[in-house]
């Protein structure tokens, strides 16, 4: 048999193994090599390897459930190392949940569809791979963010930011202590972002004063003091805006100047 006619039967047998899904001795350098593994032994596929020409792994698919259609792929770096983890939690055959992994192999940012609607309205980030730091949600499904959430090393959240009126943009801030009590509540009530609106509670999360900019200058000129019923009981005015009190109202007494 003469060289020529090796080389076709060679090519045509790569050909065939490759199409049934059998590893070549050596792959076909202008494909990416797929292994086909039936790990259950019931006569289906249900993990398919795919590497690059150079024989290095570029991801690997699973079927999980074994019902015939892949719920998780892991995609590999030029390390090989995973740097994606997708996966399908309800076997619709639409990825709703994805890990991120960084060049030190840490998870970074998990990304998930809570909605199974096909849009990802829930974000995780992480530090070092086991620290989380923030949170970001989409509560209405519109596609941006509209709550983030941040957490300390300790893995306490110490701050909430949300966007009320969904157009993107964060107009309420809520400051947690220690023990994940709501200490202040800052709002940005004109859009103009900058808080216009300062909340305080106290241990018990009952509201005890706010204060107010009426004037959008930054600084509060408007004092208001609550009871536990949630009443007014004490305002101070600073009609001139000059940072200082001016006027006081009490509740069931005179207005003093």
């Amino acid at each position: 048999m003469t060289l020529s006619k090796l080389k076709k039967l060679y090519f045509s047998v790569n050909l065939l193994f490759f199409i049934l899904g059998i590893s070549a001795i050596c792959p076909i350098q202008s494909w990416a090599l797929v292994q086909k593994i039936d790990t259950n032994s019931d006569g289906k596929i249900d993990q398919w390897r795919t590497f690059s020409e150079n024989r290095k792994l570029i991801k690997i698919e699973y079927d999980s459930d074994f019902n015939g259609a892949i719920d998780q792929r892991d995609v590999y770096n030029s390390q090989v190392f995973v740097r994606k983890m997708e996966r399908d939690r309800n076997s619709d055959g639409i990825i709703d949940y994805i890990q991120y992994y960084d060049s030190q192999r840490n998870l970074s940012q998990i990304d998930a569809d809570t909605q199974f609607d096909g849009k990802i309205d829930h974000r995780e980030f992480y530090k070092q791979g086991k620290d989380l730091i923030k949170i970001e949600k989409d509560l209405n499904s519109d596609g941006k963010t509209d709550l983030w959430q941040y957490f300390d090393l300790s893995g306490k959240p110490t701050r909430v930011s949300f966007d009320i009126d969904f157009d993107g943009v964060a107009d309420r801030w809520d400051l947690l202590n220690e023990e994940q009590v709501f200490q202040i509540a800052v709002f940005d009530s004109d859009k103009d972002q900058k808080p216009d609106q300062w909340q305080f509670f106290n241990s018990f999360s009952e509201l005890e004063k706010i204060h107010f900019d009426t004037n959008a200058d930054g600084s509060p000129d408007r004092w208001e003091y609550f009871d536990k019923s949630g009443e007014t009981v004490r305002a101070l005015i600073d009609n001139n805006f000059d940072g200082i009190a001016d006027q006081e109202k009490i509740k069931g007494g005179p207005s003093e100047n």
